[in-house]
């Protein structure tokens, strides 16, 4: 009985030692994946530690899947779509309507856009699109891949990737505005160009001390405070 739970041991040890490995590699492309589908670098991130966790539990439980790419993937897409829903910013998913064709299923054009997407215009996707078009045009995922992730039928996956193609290259067509400079006073203007003058002399003793008394501490209404010798 010992010997078969020692085996048994070594046998999830093994399958855990495979797994982070395997996770270690996709790691980045998880990340990615997270960021563009929640809006936010930072709550990729924790989608996935969430998504490594459940991993690591379910490889423990003795669930361990033939192909752990698209196993973990779909994990963190299930986070993603919970984390959206706590957030109250899925508001259910759109009807599918199924297409035959896509024009061009590998289209340079459409990968291109979607890799120079910001974040924002992303976000203005919903998630269905959002999701086919990270997974197809960033990632480079087949549409096999893809329905595997999701669960779901190419017919659905094509009718997102279409749609999602065609609102990022209306986005990508419209003017964009550029942000408006801050007005600065003298006083800003002389900060300003000390701090380029420090850069520029690679004097970053000097830098690192601009740096210092510009820091500011507040509290939400408790507390503010300016220069590093307070907030220290």
């Amino acid at each position: 009985m010992t010997g078969s739970q020692d085996q048994s041991v070594a046998a999830t040890e093994s399958r855990l030692r495979a797994f982070e490995r395997e996770a270690a590699s996709l790691r980045a492309r998880l990340h990615r994946y997270a960021s563009r589908m929640v809006g936010s670098v930072i709550d990729g991130e924790d989608i996935v530690q969430e998504a490594l966790a459940k991993g690591f539990v379910a490889i423990r439980n003795g669930d361990m899947p033939d192909r752990i790419e698209p196993w973990l993937f779909r994990i963190a897409h299930n986070a993603a779509l919970d984390f959206l829903r706590k957030r109250a910013r899925l508001r259910g998913r759109e009807s599918e309507v199924e297409l035959d064709t896509i024009a061009d299923e590998n289209s340079a054009l459409d990968a291109r856009i979607a890799a120079e997407a910001s974040l924002a215009e992303l976000m203005q996707l919903p998630p269905a699109q959002r999701c086919a078009v990270v997974l197809k045009d960033v990632l480079g995922h087949s549409l096999e891949e893809i329905g595997e992730i999701l669960e779901t039928s190419d017919m659905a996956i094509k009718g997102a990737l279409q749609r999602g193609r065609e609102s990022l290259r209306k986005l990508a067509a419209a003017p964009r505005m550029a942000p408006p400079r801050p007005a600065l006073d003298r006083q800003d203007v002389r900060r300003l160009g000390d701090y380029v003058a420090a850069f520029n002399a690679r004097d970053f003793d000097t830098l690192r001390g601009l740096l210092a008394e510009d820091v500011k501490l507040e509290l939400v209404n408790r507390l503010r405070a300016d220069g590093k010798e307070y907030v220290g």
